[in-house]
């Protein structure tokens, strides 16, 4: 392909093909990737065929010849005899816009959800791929962050994804994380707090919308930096003639990408700065872009939560702490809100079969609850009065960064995940584990995990174990 190049390269430079109205500045006559070839000339009978003749040329000294059948001609302002003449001498047929090039849809006008269509069809498609009855939740997270997110990053980079399409986006990552089965159910948390910094309360997936955003931020970058990219050189030589970038209306006659592209100002304009020196971000020289650096800076903020450490921090297993995070933000089936769905539901405490159930009951109000919390730190004073106070007290006393404290949130993790399993065991299968059975278990889970942390300590008194009927 690089002998090809250099042929369109020689007969560009020789003038022996006249290059497209808006590719002579640059010296632009093909792009090529792989085995894909865009060529660019002037719309007439006579150019095409020039250009026809030279990929002749190229098959007689390498034999490889483009498809008719998989090759189109784009015109546009030709007259349709025209077209039928070039059809005719190239033998290709006269193709219509959108078409997919890359992978990414090629349109003259704005893009809609029809267009993004692919995008929506390859995620749902890698998603029904996938084992979803036999991933936990902790799998989906992962797969959700590496997959999903790596697909529709390349579009996000390159074009503006429209508000529907990213809700569709969105629907998918919410069923799939959430459901066992494809048509999806009801979410447990909504996806705007689930693509919150885990420091924010979420479970640090981006959000789309603002990561998007970001993205394209790079185009601005690279014009305000004179950056060497062949679409930001396009820009500087057809856009930016006789005027400043940052001075181009958006009330003119342009195309729907570009006037994204021009709107986007207002949101950077007081974050990324122009100067003698470079382009700065804040007091920052931005020798190379960061998405990263733009996304923090653009995305909105929310308060920090206390619990953060407590709970991401611990040595806990991923579908510990997803469960407990669930159980931070109220969003367990107790009892109580399933009653609100059914009256003939009777709420009443499984573990403890004395009081109403709630999430402040079960942890730590019922009296099988505490005392198992309250085994597993040898009597350390660690229940408050209620739920908030148990949970301040837990943050207060494993704030710190050292094994005293990894010990204590793991312990605190586990007990609160295993408690929520053991009342799910008893509603569901009516199968029941004594204090002292749910404490060896508990015990037993974190002899495994000693042999892989060295620094986690038993913290269970064996004494207080033995001694529980």
């Amino acid at each position: 392909m690089e002998l090809l190049s250099c042929m369109f390269n020689r007969a560009y430079a020789i003038k022996s093909l006249p290059p497209h109205l808006q590719t002579h500045r640059i010296g632009l006559s093909h792009l090529c990737f792989a085995d894909d070839l865009l060529v660019s000339t002037k719309g007439t009978p006579e150019v095409v065929e020039k250009a026809k003749s030279i990929l002749d040329a190229f098959y007689v000294v390498s034999r490889l010849r483009c498809n008719p059948a998989k090759s189109e001609v784009f015109c546009g302002g030709v007259d349709t005899r025209i077209q039928a003449q070039i059809s005719s001498k190239t033998g290709f047929a006269i193709g219509q816009l959108p078409v997919r090039y890359l992978g990414i849809p090629l349109i003259a006008g704005k893009l809609n959800t029809a267009d993004c269509q692919a995008l929506v069809e390859k995620i749902t498609a890698r998603i029904r791929g996938w084992k979803v009855k036999t991933l936990t939740y902790a799998g989906k997270m992962q797969l959700i962050t590496v997959v999903i997110s790596s697909i529709t990053q390349y579009w996000m980079g390159i074009i503006q994804l429209p508000v529907k399409v990213i809700k569709l986006v969105e629907k998918a990552c919410s069923d799939f994380l959430w459901s066992a089965e494809e048509e999806g159910k009801r979410a447990k948390v909504h996806w705007q707090m689930i693509a919150r910094p885990k420091k924010e309360g979420g479970l640090g997936f981006k959000d789309i919308r603002s990561w998007n955003m970001a993205c394209l931020v790079r185009h601005l970058w690279a014009i305000s930096s004179n950056s060497s990219s062949l679409w930001a050189s396009w820009v500087r030589h057809y856009q930016l003639t006789y005027t400043s970038f940052w001075d181009i209306p958006t009330s003119i006659p342009c195309s729907w990408a570009w006037r994204k592209v021009l709107k986007l100002r207002t949101k950077v304009a007081q974050h990324l700065i122009v100067r003698p020196a470079g382009v700065y971000w804040g007091d920052c020289v931005m020798h190379k872009f960061s998405v990263k650096k733009v996304w923090e800076a653009l995305r909105n903020k929310h308060e920090v939560v206390q619990w953060f450490s407590l709970l991401w921090k611990s040595f806990g297993t991923p579908r510990d702490k997803l469960l407990v995070w669930l159980v931070i933000l109220n969003r367990i089936a107790t009892l109580d809100k399933v009653q609100r769905w059914n009256n003939a539901v009777v709420n009443l405490c499984p573990l403890c079969s004395s009081m109403a159930e709630s999430r402040d009951h079960l942890f730590f109000e019922c009296a099988y609850s505490k005392r198992v919390l309250q085994a597993m730190f040898a009597g350390r004073s660690v229940v408050g009065a209620n739920w908030e106070g148990s949970l301040a007290t837990a943050i207060s006393l494993f704030r710190l960064k050292n094994t005293a404290s990894d010990r204590g949130r793991l312990l605190w993790v586990m007990v609160v995940a295993e408690l929520w399993r053991e009342r799910c065991r008893r509603v569901m299968s009516g199968e029941a584990l004594s204090e002292n059975q749910l404490l060896k278990k508990l015990q037993g889970s974190l002899q495994l995990l000693r042999n892989g942390f060295s620094q986690v300590e038993l913290a269970v008194s064996e004494d207080y174990v033995n001694s529980i009927v």
